[in-house]
This record gives C-alpha cells, sequence and structure tokens, in this order.
C-alpha cells in the first residue's frame, strides 16, 4: 500500500474487527479547501476511533456493490455528541473503499443551513447506532429530521 505522503498519510494500525487501514486524507484536513467537507476539533485518533467504531459495530449500509460506514464521536465526560466538521456536522462518513485500498471518510451530516439535504445519513445506520447504544431513539428521530444532536 504505497500511498502519495502529500495527500495524506495511514493511520499505524487497522481496525480491531477487520483489520481495514484508515486514510486520513490532507484534502478533508486542509482549511483553505472550501470544496470538500472539514474535520474540526477532533485529533487523529478520534478520526479514526470514529471509524473503528463504526466496523465494530457494523454501522454500515450496503447499496450495490459498495459498503459505506457512518459514525459519531460521543464524549465520554458528557455523553454528548460532538461536532465533528467545520459546518456543524455530528455523523462521518466513511465511502465505499476499493479491494486493498485504505479507507477515508470525512463529517457528512447535519450541515448547518443546508436546505437540500442531499447528505443524509441513511436511516438503516441511524437505527444501527440506537441498536448498539451510541444514541437515544431521542436523538436518532432529531438526526432523521436534519437537526444536530
Amino acid at each position: 500500500m504505497n500511498h502519495d505522503p502529500s495527500l495524506g498519510r495511514i493511520h499505524p494500525v487497522p481496525t480491531k474487527k477487520s483489520k481495514y487501514r484508515y486514510f486520513f486524507y490532507v484534502k478533508h484536513h486542509a482549511a483553505e479547501d472550501h470544496e470538500n467537507s472539514q474535520w474540526a476539533n477532533v485529533t487523529p485518533e478520534e478520526e479514526f476511533s470514529i471509524f473503528d467504531s463504526a466496523d465494530e459495530n457494523d454501522i454500515f449500509v450496503e447499496t450495490g456493490s459498495d459498503r459505506n460506514y457512518f459514525g459519531i464521536l460521543v464524549n465520554l465526560n458528557s455523553l454528548r455528541v460532538q461536532t465533528i466538521g467545520t459546518k456543524g456536522q455530528q455523523v462521518a462518513k466513511f465511502p465505499h473503499s476499493r479491494s486493498n485500498t485504505p479507507w477515508h471518510g470525512f463529517p457528512l451530516f447535519p450541515i448547518d443551513n443546508d436546505s437540500s439535504r442531499k447528505n443524509i445519513v441513511p436511516r438503516e445506520a441511524i437505527d444501527r447506532m440506537v441498536e448498539v447504544g451510541m444514541i437515544t431513539a431521542q436523538k436518532a428521530s432529531r438526526l432523521k429530521g436534519g437537526k444536530r444532536i
């Protein structure tokens, strides 16, 4: 797995469950890049932990041959879902990765002042977060309605 270091770096350890590799894409960490979703107030270890937890808890949706993971970051002190993106996003998406290619992710939803709702988290992923105890049914209802939790 050779990658151009100017594009980012690979996390040193794979996910616990599926042994997926994770790639920190520079384009999702560059403050001056306004076209791509940006991580905010999240350490690399926290970013990886969101993906690792999504893998561990099977929070994914399959569409054809694609499998997209979704995850959140819960503050262990307050038990609140943290904002992880520069536009107020609280849910990350980890899109399908080609075989032998590391996964990457980005903050997805909800986006403050985004009336298009084009970047909706699939209901199945939100329902799975409730099943595994990551969020309450009340918080799931707010997310499904496009509101922050």
